[in-house]
């Protein structure tokens, strides 16, 4: 009877194992450079340092460890992981991106800045000038991904541009048309002047993934500290007045949103709005909350420290 049980109890825990898939977890070590090519020193380092281990904590990695090699020049990450998970890898690679939010303004197709630089346009294959003149904020269009930068780097060199124009490609392809392909479109940001955003993600006090009362569509929710509001307040109202001109949410480089202002926004809160699912909402929101990392780094090697 005894024996019985024995080999009951030896089969429950195999099959316990089974359903749980025996998750091997490694130490898996990543190698990561500061993309500028500047050694940081202990003081930014120290600062670097507790950014990435609030974001491995955050996502739960286990017997997390942040140094330098004894070179100062690389960043060495170790984490423990199931490797087999490729989407666990995925989330731990991705750790070390930066997100930069800026907010920015534009020009319009009407304004006499320009309307010549929209007269000469140069023919450029792939490219869809869009130059009909009004309120929007469009230059054209391209439907191939692979054709972006190419197209970007024609017009900044074989057109003379006003001196504050700047131009960004839209993140995704936008619905133009009901039917046939769907296209980027490329946008004239006017940065007057700046070299930085007026408002960014420094102002920011919370970004949150909520569905839109209006569309049902899910959107990611920004607040902002009282000198952010007050410049997003500054931004609204003069775009409002200015036959609602288009503002600009921008992340590392790409036009997410470029919505027409109808009135001015107080209170500090904007959104960002797309065809976003739950998860990816919830996932660009997370990383607007982190931000920009002190040192921008990129992965040059990985290991798996234990088997």
């Amino acid at each position: 009877m005894n024996s019985l049980k024995f080999r009951h109890y030896a089969c429950l825990l195999f099959l316990l194992a089974i359903l749980t898939g025996c998750a091997k977890i490694s130490m898996v070590q990543l190698v990561l450079m500061p993309e500028n090519g500047i050694k940081p020193d202990s003081e930014t380092f120290a600062a670097l340092k507790n950014q990435l281990e609030k974001r491995l904590s955050d996502e739960g990695f286990q017997d997390a460890k942040v140094s330098m090699d004894e070179t100062g020049n690389k960043v060495l990450v170790s984490a423990g992981v199931n490797i087999e998970n490729e989407e666990l890898m995925k989330k731990y690679r991705g750790l070390f991106s930066s997100t930069r939010l800026e907010f920015w303004d534009t020009y319009s197709q009407s304004d006499p800045e320009v309307t010549g630089f929209l007269a000469d346009l140069p023919a450029i294959t792939g490219f869809i000038p869009e130059t009909s003149g009004g309120a929007f904020s469009n230059l054209g269009y391209c439907e191939e991904a692979d054709r972006l930068s190419a197209i970007s780097d024609s017009l900044d060199h074989l057109a003379p541009k006003p001196a504050h124009l700047k131009l960004m490609w839209s993140a995704f392809k936008e619905i133009r048309n009901m039917v046939g392909p769907q296209p980027f479109v490329l946008y004239m940001i006017d940065t007057r002047g700046l070299d930085e955003a007026p408002l960014s993600g420094a102002n920011l006090t919370k970004a949150e993934a909520q569905p839109d009362q209006y569309t049902g569509k899910v959107s990611v929710v920004l607040g902002f500290d009282g000198p952010g509001a007050k410049t997003w307040a500054d931004m609204t109202r003069k775009a409002a007045m200015e036959n609602h001109r288009q503002i600009a949410m921008v992340i590392n480089g790409r036009v997410f949103s470029a919505p027409m202002v109808m009135t001015e926004i107080k209170g500090g809160v904007s959104s960002i709005s797309g065809d976003f699912t739950q998860e990816e909402a919830m996932e660009l929101a997370k990383n607007i909350r982190w931000g920009e990392l002190i040192v921008p780094l990129s992965i040059v090697d990985e290991s798996v420290l234990d088997q």
